[in-house]
């Protein structure tokens, strides 16, 4: 495994009215330019990595101001020869012992898992089981609202408790969060998340916490830019291919 990284630049912000150009899958049409301005403010530094790792071309693009003159690193895997037959000898196995345990399962199965235990004459015999019960967990769950500083609802948004890193997605400006047992009698923290918005840390009581909902607020802040990028490489990394003809 090695590492590449790369930083990206507008050398040239674009003037364009964004809500003026024609909406595409991944972004905008420019008709000024005739070409399609793609939406990066959606997009999480994850998504940005695995766009410009699989890109050869370089694109117009609307970014927040987070995301420019910023170090993104990715890994690149280096090819193993022996790769494809270690894969297949782990799917062999694999099957085996999916075989093995499938088999063993209806051998048991077959048996009878109860105990009779002597009684008394004049009483009957209790069937006992030797299966063990899992104990029911008790969770507790909070309806979490999310909106924007508009008071609009956000279709989609990042839920996670930092303590237990548990997340939970958002649908349709809110989402049912469950409560760990080891945290029903304590205070916890949450981060609420939608790119391009600013994420909100909230701390929650749960004692204090009554049947209602608890409403996270998320703003909007971050400048936004659109032109064609200008990729800048570190030193220590190999550079972007980039065609012939600049593209």
């Amino acid at each position: 495994m090695k590492s590449n990284t790369f930083k990206i630049n507008i050398a040239d912000p674009c003037s364009q009215k964004w809500e003026e150009m024609t909406p595409t899958g991944n972004g905008r049409f420019c008709d000024a330019c005739t070409k399609v301005v793609v939406d990066f403010t959606q997009m999480t530094n994850e998504e940005l990595i695995e766009f410009y790792r699989t890109s050869t071309k370089k694109v117009c693009g609307r970014y927040r101001a987070s995301q420019l003159n910023k170090t993104f690193t990715y890994s690149v895997s280096v090819k193993n020869p022996w790769y494809f037959n270690s894969a297949l000898l782990k799917f062999s196995l694999a099957g085996l012992l999916t075989f093995s345990g499938i088999k063993g399962f209806s051998q048991n199965k077959t048996k009878a898992a109860t105990v009779s235990t002597p009684l008394k004459s004049g009483t009957s015999k209790i069937p006992v089981s030797t299966g063990q019960v899992s104990p029911k967990k008790n969770t507790q769950k909070i309806l979490i609202k999310v909106i924007d500083q508009d008071g609009k609802p956000l279709s989609t948004a990042k839920i996670e408790i930092l303590k237990t890193k548990k997340i939970f997605f958002v649908k349709n400006g809110s989402a049912f969060i469950s409560i760990p047992r080891e945290l029903k009698d304590s205070t916890f923290e949450i981060m609420v998340s939608a790119p391009p918005l600013l994420s909100q840390n909230k701390t929650i009581n749960v004692s204090e916490i009554s049947k209602g909902s608890i409403t996270v607020t998320l703003f909007f802040h971050e400048r936004i830019f659109m032109g064609q990028e200008d990729q800048m490489i570190p030193e220590n990394s190999e550079p972007k291919k980039i065609n012939e003809d600049g593209k």
